[in-house]
């Protein structure tokens, strides 16, 4: 048995094989940049998603919003007129012609 073909035989094969670990490492490096970069684009479009569904219903609140208040200054207007009519006869009374 030769001793130096064996060593050299051991050495080939502890280098192939480290050199099959290092293809097979940039691999899974590359499987897995890719699954980020997918997880990641999916969680920018559901956020933007999320932020337009938040928009639309916050645009929706608001028009409700809106339109009771201005009938609620409706109302209060309508409620203050006789009371403004009845001050404005007292101011005249007062007043000399």
């Amino acid at each position: 048995m030769d001793v130096n073909k064996t060593a050299q035989d051991a050495a080939y094969i502890t280098v192939g094989l480290g050199v099959i670990a290092f293809q097979r490492a940039q691999v899974l490096r590359n499987e897995v940049t890719k699954s980020v970069a997918g997880d990641s684009t999916k969680l920018q479009a559901d956020a933007k998603a999320r932020a337009t569904e938040v928009r639309t219903t916050v645009e929706h609140q608001l028009g409700e919003l809106r339109t009771e208040a201005a009938r609620l200054v409706a109302k209060v207007e309508e409620a203050l007129e006789p009371v403004a009519k009845e001050i404005q006869t007292q101011v005249r009374s007062l007043l000399p012609v």
